[in-house]
């Protein structure tokens, strides 16, 4: 049983078990010269509870690496039906941990394939920013506006962009993070006095602000966009596992009611919201007191 466990224990560990294990065998041959069968029964016991939760300790190890597999798996999997579609003419960052999953970067193609949008305005840049701009070319249409609060990582984004060979679909605009008022709480979000004039928004990417573990950054994404939203727009988020992203949603749904929700499984959870304006008028009436009550519950 030991031989099937130690792949899975580190070298430190079998230093430790090896340390122990001669410990105890010295304590037993004390204790049986001096005190006689107690000890004895005392080591075995101890002995056991050692080994269960070595075998703990190895199950716990194994059961993570069979998971993080079956991840890394999944968003392989993902990642080649994304190359399926998308023809790249430049290797692509990696991608997972900050950057957006191969899985979410197929949710980004499969929207823009059923939308076609024609404009794209995008919460945060990066990888996104590069899917999103292939698949408006390969329609033949359409430009993505990222914004984009850190100043670095704004300039790596353009020149990706530019690698790519995609500056006809997409531009990257710093916009630092300020202060915002929506009701009578503040935020910070990014500062639009860069951003072009614009109207029709077909589909809105949020992946960020970055949260800064004290306050929920994303929400004002669609309070502050929503009057240059489409008729049909659609709203995509990501991160929606997060219990900031699913505050995010519940408020926007009570404060827009003209929103359906779908969720989609992946690797780190999205939300996608598609805008039916027929549902405005039949929700005008409830819409005053909604609002109200989503102030409350920010306030609260």
């Amino acid at each position: 049983m030991v031989g099937r466990v130690s792949p899975y224990l580190k070298p430190l560990d079998r230093t430790i078990i090896l340390g122990v294990a001669v410990s105890l065998l010295t304590l037993s041959i004390i204790g049986w010269l001096v005190i006689g069968q107690f000890v004895l029964v005392f080591v075995i016991v101890v002995i056991a509870v050692l080994l269960l939760a070595l075998q703990l300790v190895a199950f716990r190890r194994l059961d993570l690496r069979l998971y993080n597999g079956e991840r890394a798996y999944l968003q392989t999997e993902a990642l080649f039906s994304l190359f399926s579609v998308v023809q790249l003419r430049y290797p692509l960052p990696p991608m997972r941990g900050w950057a957006i999953s191969p899985d979410f970067a197929n949710v980004i193609v499969s929207l823009i394939q059923e939308r076609k949008p024609k404009l794209v305005v995008e919460a945060s840049s990066g990888i996104s920013t590069i899917i999103t701009a292939y698949c408006l070319e390969a329609l033949g249409e359409g430009r993505v506006i990222s914004l984009e609060h850190d100043a670095h990582f704004a300039a790596l984004s353009t020149s990706l962009i530019h690698k790519h060979g995609l500056n006809a679909q997409a531009q990257v605009i710093h916009a630092p993070l300020k202060r915002v008022s929506i009701g009578c709480k503040s935020w910070q979000w990014y500062d639009l006095v860069s951003l072009p004039t614009i109207q029709s928004i077909d589909m809105l990417i949020v992946d960020g602000p970055p949260a800064d573990g004290h306050e929920i950054t994303r929400y004002p994404a669609l309070p502050i966009l929503f009057d240059q939203l489409s008729s049909d727009a659609v709203v995509l988020l990501d991160d929606a596992n997060r219990p900031e992203e699913k505050s995010h949603v519940t408020a926007w749904l009570t404060a827009y009611r003209e929103f359906d929700v779908e969720e989609v499984p992946t690797e780190k959870g999205a939300v996608i919201l598609r805008r039916h304006p027929q549902r405005r008028h039949v929700e005008s009436v409830r819409y005053v007191g909604e609002q109200e009550m989503v102030e409350r519950v920010w306030n609260s």
